[in-house]
């Protein structure tokens, strides 16, 4: 069979990741005005479909063996283009240094001018205009962007906001701030149905495109690493993650939404993105949600990042094996997506500014951070086997994975372990990102800021002791101790994803502050311990907050709650702190501290009640 006969014949055949198909579950998640909305444009580009294609005969005169009613069109004449460039022998990519597209994939890319000539980028962007206005890729795309998550159904919607760099995570990071969210969200009692989860994703779109697929996989063929400006080219697909947007935003059947958002735009006053969460804001039923992803270690997080986007972007092995055509399939195809590097101060900045938005305009207060632990790192090559080293982007054999995996791959001292890089593919090289909510990071500096002004102050009693012999100064301070250690143990203590437990953590903390201000072991102007305190105490009304109306209010002391394996990882100290204060030094590392904290923590070496 001829290679555009084969292709023909996939031409709007989709992918159905669910065991219902695309359209029943577009039709079961979507009410019919959302329907609406994620088809809107396709019927009035039908309408002018065949005057397009007999405008493209006849301002190039061709009569090819497709009829210009036909509504696959431009697909099947891009696709015999392909197959034309395909069979030539020229437009080869020429092997200069055998290590380029390993280690530099982006000189080894190629304009879609120079490679499908002009005539052929037209038709490639006429043929994704034709795939995106048609109703199976838009039900495509949203079928592939529907996960359904198990567990108690929820009552209200859940629009989860996943801010930060392009390539820092935010796809990956979006499951599992999805999974954190569900333990701060209003629950049908005794539905255990799950919820259906849609990400608005223009990674997505570009995933599910079979026009884009067989471009890349064309250039791939020749043995490049990518189209260099493939994602100019293919700005048309922006549409359809736009109209999976409106649709969900219409729709009235509580299904849940995640945005993964560079924000890179923010900082433009009149940009379309600050109009998202105000909107967010306005819906009816909904929970709003933000979280932002950071690097555990800021100066390296950055090259991480590089690192990824490049790497995401170009393919960069294995290219001496035969190209497989076949348009639903993304194995071994790269985005083709340029990472540009100034593109991450955009996104860092701009993520920040919208989460600053957020903590001052949103009702609903939860905020999340995503610790990005991953590292570089390559062979040593002056070690013995298994030996890696720090590495940098453009290295030879570098490698990112995340820290925590990598500990874990070091100190395993089986001799015959797998090697690190097919190590990190797997299920335990690819531990799920640590989610920290804000209150919690805000705890775990008020617990810090505790312990230290603790150890301040037994010292100041030894030496009282040993040293001055003042009994009577040396009580004063052992009360105050005491009421420190009773505010560690009730930030220690709660279950943070019960309401009652956390009032009562809140509650014993707000005691020991009306303690301490009433036996005066508070100084008057500027008190470590007070701000610690306060800090603690609105921490745990920002908890208190996000599970309003998520459970019931029980009359005892909740019990901690038995979380998979799966949730320990992903959200660790959510449910119980004391197991997140051990890991407090990364946390404090990758998040900012409250207002005025920061100079607080270090006035901790002197003394100040």
């Amino acid at each position: 069979m001829a290679l555009s006969d084969q292709l023909f014949a996939q031409i709007g055949i989709y992918q159905q990741p669910h065991e219902e198909s695309n359209y029943q579950l577009v039709n079961r998640l979507l009410s019919t005005d959302a329907q609406t909305e994620l088809y809107a444009g396709v019927g009035s580009y039908q309408d002018q479909h065949r005057e397009k294609a007999e405008n493209y005969l006849n301002q190039h005169n061709v009569l090819p063996n497709i009829a210009a009613s036909d509504p696959e069109f431009f697909r099947k004449l891009f696709i015999q283009h392909v197959e034309k460039i395909n069979s030539q022998t020229t437009n080869q990519y020429k092997v200069g240094d055998p290590d380029t597209r390993g280690t530099n994939p982006e000189q080894a890319t190629i304009t879609m001018e120079s490679f499908l000539n002009k005539e052929g980028a037209e038709l490639y962007r006429l043929a994704l205009e034709e795939e995106m206005n048609s109703k199976e890729y838009r039900e495509a795309v949203f079928s592939a962007s529907t996960t359904h998550y198990e567990g108690e159904k929820w009552s209200k919607r859940a629009v989860v906001i996943v801010a930060g760099p392009s390539s820092s995570g935010k796809t990956v990071s979006a499951v599992q701030a999805v999974k954190t969210t569900a333990q701060f969200m209003p629950k049908v009692p005794g539905d255990m149905s799950g919820n259906d989860v849609v990400a608005v994703d223009g990674g997505v779109a570009r995933e599910v495109s079979q026009i884009r697929k067989l471009a890349i996989q064309a250039s791939i063929a020749k043995g490049y690493t990518g189209i260099k400006d493939l994602h100019e080219q293919s700005a048309v697909l922006g549409k359809a993650k736009d109209r999976v947007q409106e649709a969900l935003f219409k729709t009235d059947t509580g299904v849940g939404v995640v945005i993964p958002e560079t924000f890179s735009m923010w900082i433009k006053p009149l940009n379309a993105i600050k109009k998202l969460m105000p909107r967010i804001e306005t819906l009816p039923n909904t929970k709003h949600v933000f979280c932002r992803v950071e690097g555990e270690e800021p100066g390296l997080f950055q090259k991480v990042v590089s690192f990824l986007g490049s790497r995401r972007a170009w393919k960069t092995d294995q290219f001496d094996s035969e190209q497989k055509f076949d348009m639903n399939s993304n194995q071994g195809i790269p985005e083709s997506k340029a990472y540009g590097a100034s593109g991450f101060k955009f996104g860092d900045m701009g993520s920040r500014m919208a989460e600053k938005w957020f903590e001052s305009n949103s009702k609903d207060k939860l905020r999340m951070v995503v610790i990005n632990d991953m590292i570089l790192v390559k062979p040593n090559p002056n070690g013995q086997k298994n030996s890696w080293i720090p590495a940098e982007q453009n290295d030879k054999g570098a490698i990112a994975i995340s820290k925590r995996a990598f500990d874990t791959w070091t100190k395993n001292p089986d001799p015959d372990k797998k090697d690190l890089k097919s190590y990190s593919r797997t299920s335990e090289g690819r531990p799920p990102p640590i989610i920290k909510t804000s209150a919690e990071i805000d705890l775990a500096i008020a617990y810090q800021s505790l312990i230290n002004r603790r150890l301040d102050l037994l010292t100041q009693r030894a030496n009282i002791l040993n040293l001055e012999n003042k009994p009577e100064k040396a009580a004063m301070l052992t009360k105050k101790i005491d009421n420190i250690e009773l505010a560690i143990k009730a930030i220690e203590s709660p279950n943070l994803t019960d309401k009652h437990s956390v009032e009562q953590s809140k509650t014993q903390v707000s005691n020991v502050l009306k303690e301490m201000q009433a036996e005066g072991q508070l100084a008057m102007f500027f008190s470590t311990t007070k701000k610690a305190l306060e800090t603690a105490i609105s921490a745990f009304d920002k908890t208190s907050s996000a599970l309003e109306n998520s459970q019931e209010k029980k009359a005892e002391p909740a019990q901690p709650l038995t979380a998979t394996p799966e949730q320990q990882s992903s959200s660790e100290g959510i449910k119980n702190f004391s197991s997140f204060k051990n890991n407090f030094k990364s946390q404090l590392m990758a998040a900012k501290p409250p207002p005025d904290l920061s100079e607080e923590v270090e006035a901790t070496a002197a003394p100040s009640a």
